[in-house]
């Protein structure tokens, strides 16, 4: 097999393309059975990386609306405290 093309990957690359290629041995048992099992190794390494940034993207929205909850409630206490303030100046 020629490997012109991944010696010209600089090392961070490789580094993370190794990765894949392993992760996706996981899989071996059908990507053997392919009539092409190199590409079928390739397809399943993307579906794992399609995994993999659906869990991030999932991850980032919870956080997120954490965060906007957070945001809403100290908006919240903040007004109230203001409120609480006013009547109190009121009242002397």
């Amino acid at each position: 097999m020629e490997r012109k093309w991944y010696e010209m990957l600089d090392e961070e690359t490789k580094k993370h393309f190794e990765r894949l290629v392993l992760a996706s041995y996981l899989h071996k048992h059908a990507f053997e059975k392919a009539e092409r099992p190199a590409i079928a190794q390739l397809w399943i390494a993307l579906a794992m990386l399609s995994k993999k940034n659906e869990e991030l993207t999932k991850k980032i929205n919870e956080i997120t609306q954490q965060i906007s909850r957070k945001k809403q409630a100290k908006k919240k206490a903040s007004k109230t405290r203001a409120k609480k303030a006013k009547i109190k100046a009121k009242k002397k």
